[in-house]
């Protein structure tokens, strides 16, 4: 008993997330200490603080608490929150005697990172649909701009130097060209 109690306390403390454990009264009973330190640096030790002096904002506390929610339904609640800066989500799961909520354990994970990676995700993303957009005007406007470009070479082949009709198709190559060039920069 005392090698399995040695085992779990060594399991409970080296994991990284925080867990509390809060009483009725929203007290805390006890804390991976190291993880939940964390939360309030200047505190030397959280146990007996309040729910709301550890974990939500000093100006901001929550009415949507998931440990308060937890004791009120008996079910597991979960909720994000920032805190110091820093994206939490919290998992709060009730532990029961009969069918009272007895205590409620609190599972703190700072997914800030996660919540930053999965933004840039979505931007690469959203610039990978702009490529693909780009790239399919490109090619549908070179498809008919390519065509424009040969008419106007014809006409500059078949009319006579001088003519009118020469300088219209200088110009319709000469634009055409414009065209190709404005959409290689856009591709660019």
């Amino acid at each position: 008993f005392r090698k399995l109690s040695q085992e779990f306390y060594a399991l409970l403390h080296a994991i990284t997330d925080s867990l509390i454990l809060f009483s009725p009264e929203m007290e805390v009973m006890w804390t991976n200490s190291e993880s939940a330190m964390r939360l309030r640096p200047n505190d030397s030790d959280p146990a007996g603080q309040y729910c709301y002096a550890l974990i939500h904002e000093p100006a901001a506390l929550s009415l949507d608490c998931p440990i308060s929610r937890c004791f009120a339904s008996g079910q597991k609640e979960v909720a994000v929150a920032t805190h110091r800066g820093a994206v939490l989500d919290l998992r709060a799961f009730p532990i029961k005697e009969g069918r009272t909520v007895t205590s409620v354990l609190l599972l703190i994970s700072d997914i800030t990172e996660k919540m930053a990676l999965q933004a840039e995700a979505m931007q690469a993303g959203h610039m990978a649909s702009l490529g693909e957009l780009a790239s399919g005007v490109a090619h549908e406007i070179n498809n008919p701009i390519t065509g424009i470009i040969n008419y106007g070479q014809i006409l500059i082949n078949e009319c006579l130097a001088g003519s009118m009709e020469k300088d219209i198709g200088e110009r319709i190559v000469k634009e055409g060209d414009r065209v190709g060039r404005i959409v290689k920069t856009l591709l660019s």
